[in-house]
């Protein structure tokens, strides 16, 4: 699963600490209840299929991006 065609989802980065060998993802929606409704179901089931056990999720906002590949400022409110 690529992630580019999922509704609401703006942009997910993946992050990976080879020395814990732990491994994550940081998504930016467009609606926390959109995001909400993803990190349900399927994907929490081929979570705990994959990895046995539930994913640690800290729910934030963010109120702004700033992306210096290419020059842009979002704002998120």
């Amino acid at each position: 699963m690529l992630y580019t065609d999922i509704d609401g989802l703006l942009r997910k980065d993946y992050h990976y600490n080879p020395e814990t060998d732990i491994g994550g993802g940081m998504y930016l929606w467009d609606d926390e209840q959109k995001a909400r409704a993803f990190h349900q179901g399927p994907w929490m089931e081929r979570l705990l299929a994959n990895y046995g056990s539930e994913p640690e999720i800290d729910w934030l906002q963010i109120p702004m991006t700033t992306d210096g590949i290419n020059h842009s400022v979002a704002v998120h409110l």
